[in-house]
C-alpha cells in the first residue's frame, strides 16, 4: 500500500496493514473466516456466475475479519480463491477467478451489511465522524489518538470502516481547523487584552471556596495585571499550566527547542 507523502502520517506501513489491509490470513484463518453459516449459504444467489459466488465468500469473509470492505484484484487473493474452490466449487478446480463488475461488488456489500446489521460508511457518518474529531481533538491533538477514537466510535455505531486515506484527510483537516482557530484567536488578541482585562480585574476569583487550576490559571494574571507587570515578560516558568489539556499545550507553546510559552496563547485560551 503506497503512502501519499502529501497527507498526513498517522501510522508506520506495518501499521496500516494491520488496521487497512486485506487479511494476511493463515491456512487455519481460511477454515475459520470462510465458513459459511446455513444463513450465510442462502444469501448466495443460484443465479450468480461462479465469479461472483467466489468474490462473495472472499467479502464476506474479510468483513468477518476486519469489518471492511477491500478493493483487490485476482493475483492478491489468489491463494484464499484456491480455498475457496477448493472447499465449496470442487467441481471447478483450475478456475480462472477475475474480480466481478462494480455494480455487483457494491449490491453484494449491502447484502453483507444488511446481514451483520453494520451501515456503508456514507457522507451523513462523514459529518457524525468529523463531529466526534472535532471533539476529539479538544482533549489530543496526536494523530494516532484521534485515529483510534474514530476507529472505536464506528465499532461502536456499527458502521464499516472506510480506507486509511479517509481517516487521514479527515484528521488532516481536522488539524489545520484547529491551527486555523488559533491563529484566528492571536489576529484578535489586541480586543481581547483590551475587552476582556478589565473585566478579569473586576471578578473576584480570591474569595472562590475552590481553588482549582483554572482559578490559579486566572488569578495568576489577575494578580499581574493590578501590579503593572506585562505577562509576556515574566519568567514562563512562573505560569501556572494545571489547566492545559495536551491539545492545548500543543499550540501554547512554540514548536522550537527547548519549548516556550507563548503568553498571548496562553491568556486566550483561559477565555
Amino acid at each position: 500500500m503506497k503512502a501519499n507523502q502529501n497527507r498526513l502520517s498517522i501510522l508506520t506501513q506495518s501499521e496500516i496493514q494491520n488496521y487497512f489491509g486485506i487479511p494476511r490470513l493463515t491456512q487455519e484463518d481460511r477454515e475459520y473466516y470462510f465458513e459459511l453459516a446455513d444463513n450465510e449459504v442462502y444469501l448466495i444467489d443460484d443465479n450468480w456466475r461462479l465469479n461472483s459466488k467466489l468474490y462473495f465468500v472472499l467479502q464476506l469473509g474479510y468483513f468477518k475479519a476486519k469489518r471492511i470492505f477491500f478493493n483487490f484484484d485476482a493475483d492478491a487473493v489468489a491463494d484464499d480463491v484456491s480455498h475457496i474452490i477448493g472447499t465449496y466449487f470442487p467441481y471447478d478446480i483450475g478456475h480462472e477467478f477475475k474480480v466481478p463488475s462494480k455494480p455487483t461488488r457494491i449490491n453484494q456489500q449491502k447484502l453483507i451489511c444488511q446481514h451483520f446489521n453494520f451501515r456503508r460508511y456514507d457522507k451523513h457518518v462523514r459529518a457524525e465522524l468529523k463531529d466526534v474529531a472535532r471533539r476529539v481533538v479538544h482533549r489530543s491533538a496526536k494523530p494516532i489518538y484521534i485515529l483510534r477514537e474514530l476507529l472505536s466510535f464506528l465499532e461502536k455505531q456499527q458502521v464499516v470502516s472506510p480506507a486509511y486515506s479517509t481517516f487521514q484527510d479527515l484528521i488532516g483537516n481536522c488539524l489545520s481547523e484547529e491551527e486555523y482557530q488559533w491563529q484566528h484567536l492571536e489576529s484578535l488578541s489586541g480586543s481581547i487584552k483590551k475587552n476582556m482585562r478589565q473585566i478579569v480585574r473586576a471578578i473576584d476569583f480570591k474569595s472562590h471556596a475552590e481553588e482549582t487550576p483554572l482559578i490559579e490559571a486566572i488569578t495568576f494574571p489577575q494578580l499581574n495585571f493590578e501590579l503593572g507587570r506585562i505577562l509576556r515578560r515574566l519568567p514562563k516558568t512562573n505560569f501556572p499550566i494545571g489547566f492545559l489539556t495536551n491539545s492545548l499545550k500543543k499550540y501554547v507553546y512554540a514548536e522550537k527547542t527547548p519549548a516556550s510559552l507563548i503568553a498571548e496563547r496562553y491568556e486566550a485560551c483561559r477565555l
